[in-house]
């Protein structure tokens, strides 16, 4: 199977690679890279992620930019365990793990000038849930970043406002 040459070709790079090991590692890897990004840290998140994942990452930046704000809230308020879904060996490259997981957060944008609410509630809380992709980084910087991982790509799977 593809996960099982993945895996053969993780450990030729990292003997005590464990698949397992990964996934319980996963969620930290993933809301270290979003809650650098509901931050607005650019310079971490250029370390933590690359290809896709930065620039979903940077599109969601620029429109806040563009529009002043900011999140009131620079944390996820909960978030599951990820989950493995596949793996990947494209060509020339080093393997991809794929995992799904979901997420809560308190979706309120503020103004960066007078931080009035303008987007969103203090009380709207969205479940998320994202399908990301990890490789070996290819320049780890684990003094500040933590992990020799990438996220390369980040999407939203689905997105349900809760009442609360």
């Amino acid at each position: 199977s593809t996960t099982a040459r993945a895996i053969k070709e993780m450990r030729k790079i990292d003997p005590t690679f464990d698949l397992y090991e990964l996934e319980e590692d996963a969620k930290g890897i993933f809301e270290a890279a979003y809650t650098t990004y509901l931050q607005g840290n650019i310079e971490l998140l250029e370390k933590m992620c690359g290809e896709m994942a930065l620039g979903y990452f940077k599109v969601l930046l620029r429109k806040m930019e563009a529009e002043k704000c900011e999140p009131k809230y620079k944390y996820l308020w909960q978030i599951d365990p990820a989950f493995f879904s596949t793996a990947l060996i494209p060509e020339k490259r080093l393997p991809v793990f794929v995992f799904t997981i979901k997420t809560q957060e308190i979706y309120c944008n503020i103004s960066k000038i007078d931080k009035r609410i303008v987007d969103g509630d203090d009380e709207r809380l969205m479940n998320w849930e994202y399908q990301f992709a990890i490789t070996p980084h290819s320049n780890p910087d684990l003094e500040n970043v933590g992990h020799a991982w990438e996220i390369i790509e980040l999407q939203p799977r689905q997105v349900l406002k809760m009442l609360v």
